[in-house]
């Protein structure tokens, strides 16, 4: 789905196995891939919109620590970004990751190291496992557009049974985002898994009235979702 037949493929979801997914991916071209990714999002900002409405919420409730989980959370970027803002804010907050994969948990884990950031990293798989206990909030970036609409369906519904926030940054399906997903691969790594995987992700993502009407399916009223850059959505819901 790399190439630019893809283009044509945006009306409705082209879900296909990325190379990332692979089990036997060889650990130095994941973790290329991983370093491709984060910058990826760090042009994006994608930590920063999931700290907004994760910030509001803490300042809302002052006396309420938070435990966040930050889902399928490659190469860790997002949760040392996220419990960095929180140290520099004094709120209670930590942070923790997961993911299916070892080497991006073990990639993560000494991102945290180098960083000196409080953020544990663990193998799970939140789909054939289902959720952790013990968390108040999900956070998750580019994760639910791996996922079929009825795995997508259960792990909202799971995740509003067990916390209490639910903060996703996901990509939008588009010719738009697509063209930008093929620019963007290209200048920002050389990691030929990022260039595969990069357009496939596009493909396979959700519009967003296609997700609103997956998290009403999941029981999730009053949910927020809006557009953000680039060719990116934000959903968020609070258990009322």
């Amino acid at each position: 789905m790399g190439g630019m037949s893809s283009f044509a493929n945006v009306r409705v979801r082209q879900l296909e196995p990325e190379i990332m997914d692979q089990p036997g991916l060889d650990s130095t071209r994941h973790a290329v891939a991983l370093r491709g990714l984060s910058r990826i999002n760090l042009l994006s900002r994608t930590c920063s919109a999931l700290w907004t409405p994760l910030k509001q919420w803490t300042l809302q409730h002052p006396s309420v620590p938070l435990r966040v989980l930050d889902v399928a959370s490659g190469g860790g970027e997002i949760a040392i970004g996220l419990r960095q803002r929180a140290t520099r804010m004094n709120l209670p907050i930590t942070v923790d990751g997961c993911d299916r994969n070892h080497t991006a948990v073990a990639y993560a884990s000494n991102a945290a190291r180098r960083n000196r950031v409080d953020a544990n990293f663990y193998t799970h798989d939140v789909i054939q496992d289902g959720l952790p206990e013990g968390y108040d909030a999900i956070t998750c970036a580019l994760f639910m557009h791996h996922l079929t609409d009825e795995e997508a369906r259960v792990f909202l519904r799971r995740a509003a049974q067990t916390c209490k926030l639910i903060i996703i940054s996901d990509l939008i399906r588009s010719r738009a985002g697509l063209a930008l997903a093929h620019l963007a691969c290209r200048t920002l790594t050389r990691s030929d898994v990022v260039l595969n995987d990069g357009p496939s992700s596009v493909s396979a993502a959700f519009t967003i009235d296609e997700f609103r009407r997956l998290a009403t399916e999941a029981g999730l009223h009053g949910h927020h979702i809006s557009w953000q850059w680039p060719y990116r959505f934000l959903f968020t819901w609070s258990r009322p």
